[in-house]
């Protein structure tokens, strides 16, 4: 959730009037309403992904949707904006192909100049869809693909967003590095981008890291869905540099297992939610010290 002027806004990415998915508001005592519902088609369908509030008005994707571009016909996905009156525009339809396509995670600002990723899209790698991208969009609808992964030694398909830090983007690929294990990466706002570590897998390190970091002092922190002593996932530190950690492995049916989204900084302390794990089996919240 995202909150403005006391009141929070979220998205689904099932239901409203359409069934294609929705932006809702809710205040802290629990009063909700749909805001908008998207109809699909050149409008964006299935948004899974927080907000950001620029300038008062509010800027998501939508995960498909927005035109009849990508071989699915269902579109390539779109970035759009809402008010907080519930009038929405599309700012950008990705077009598959060279340009990105089903931009799965939120947005970034960095002097009102919006960044992102896709999950496909960027060339023929990987697939005929391509292995992901890094995008950059100007409010105005102007868009640029800023790096293409290419699988390998380089990452695919990023499943979360990115972190500004000193004019350097920092982030996440599911998979691609040496391993096929997924990748931290850093990457200039022109598409410079390296690889800072390559997720081995197995019981010695993490796999598939499906969210994003969070930066505290210096130092990277996030999650993997897999790998670690027990395969469930881990919890793992990250220098600039590129020397990475483990500092959590997820264990198992009273702890946590499998965390897929990204965590949280809360007076020097990490906070976090497994899919799985916990008494019944239903995931967990938890807590970890750097």
């Amino acid at each position: 959730l995202v909150s403005v002027h006391g009141v929070f806004f979220g998205t689904i990415a099932n239901g409203g009037t359409m069934g294609n998915g929705a932006v809702f508001t809710i205040t802290p005592s629990g009063a909700e309403h749909i805001v908008y519902s998207f109809a699909g088609g050149s409008d964006g369908v299935g948004p899974t992904a927080s907000l950001i509030e620029i300038g008062g008005n509010l800027f998501g994707t939508t995960s498909g949707g927005g035109g009849t571009s990508c071989a699915d016909g269902f579109g390539c996905g779109t970035v759009f904006k809402i008010d907080s009156s519930g009038n929405e525009s599309v700012v950008y339809r990705f077009q598959g192909g060279s340009d990105g396509q089903l931009p799965a995670a939120g947005l970034s600002a960095v002097n009102n100049i919006l960044f992102g990723t896709t999950f496909f899209g960027g060339g023929s790698g990987c697939n005929f869809k391509g292995c992901g991208t890094i995008f950059k969009l100007h409010l105005s609808g102007t868009e640029n693909i800023v790096h293409s992964f290419q699988s390998g030694s380089d990452g695919a398909n990023p499943t979360a967003g990115l972190i500004a830090v000193n004019d350097v983007l920092y982030g996440t690929t599911s998979s691609g590095g040496t391993s096929n294990n997924g990748t931290v990466f850093k990457s200039s706002r022109s598409g410079v981008e390296s690889v800072l570590h390559s997720f081995k897998g197995g019981r010695s390190d993490g796999a598939d890291p499906e969210a994003g970091l969070v930066a505290i002092n210096g130092t990277f922190y996030g999650t993997t869905f897999a790998g670690g002593a027990n395969t469930l996932g881990t919890v793992f530190q990250i220098m600039p540099s590129g020397t990475e950690s483990l500092i959590h492995t997820f264990a198992g049916p009273t702890d946590g297992a499998n965390p897929s989204a990204s965590m949280i900084e809360v007076r020097g302390k990490l906070y976090g939610t497994t899919k799985t794990g916990g008494g019944a089996n239903n995931g967990t919240v938890f807590s970890i010290t750097p």
